[in-house]
């Protein structure tokens, strides 16, 4: 939802500013606009950053789309501001209203369609990314060495859990109580890189390659 109400505000933004183009007309009250596009353009910064980060604290698309949408207010605010300040400066150039107001509406559709396929994508349990499935790769590769054997590896998120699953062929000599230890200690070391992982192992003989 706040992914659309974004790319709704951006197409406004255009609409707007196509208006302008077709239907010029003369700016006034740059002073104040300039000082209330400052001060919004401050305030939605500041609030979007700390939002933002407890958006990454708690893995939530929701706290950061919420951030995104603040900044869209925040790049709108820094074209004005650009816009008005060329426009105070050079009347002349008072297209330049307009053309800005496009680049940003641009901008903004690109966060908006972003947010939104990061939320579908969410929604349909795609895999991890690769570079997080990589580290976990490399997490096998360090608890049980280069030449660990696995297969059938798949994961998937939804919301801010992950979920983590394989086959890890072990020697078929070894204890179940070892090979207990072994699997306690790969799924330590990916719950300290993502707390909230749900992880299945299944432990099968390396003789049988896992057949």
């Amino acid at each position: 939802m706040e992914g659309a109400l974004i790319l709704v505000a951006a197409i406004t933004i255009i609409y707007t500013a196509i208006t302008r183009f077709l239907h010029p007309s003369p700016l006034a009250d740059l002073g104040p606009g300039l000082g209330v596009a400052l001060a919004a353009s401050a305030i939605n910064f500041g609030v979007s950053r700390f939002v933002l980060r407890k958006a990454e604290e708690y893995d939530s698309i929701t706290l950061e789309a919420d951030a995104h949408h603040l900044m869209t207010d925040v790049w709108t605010s820094v074209g004005v501001v650009g816009a008005l300040v060329v426009v105070m400066v050079v009347p002349k150039w008072s297209i330049l209203d307009p053309v800005i107001a496009v680049a940003v509406g641009l901008n903004i559709i690109r966060t908006g369609v972003g947010l939104v396929k990061r939320s579908f994508a969410g929604l349909m349990d795609i895999s991890l990314p690769a570079d997080e499935m990589d580290q976990i790769e490399e997490v096998l590769r360090e608890k049980e060495g280069q030449d660990v054997v696995y297969h059938k590896f798949r994961t998937r998120k939804s919301a801010s859990r992950r979920y983590v699953e394989f086959h890890l062929l072990v020697p078929g000599a070894i204890t179940v109580q070892a090979a207990h230890d072994r699997c306690t200690v790969i799924e330590t070391a990916i719950r300290s890189r993502w707390p909230k992982t749900r992880i299945t192992i299944h432990v099968e003989p390396k003789e049988t390659g896992g057949v």
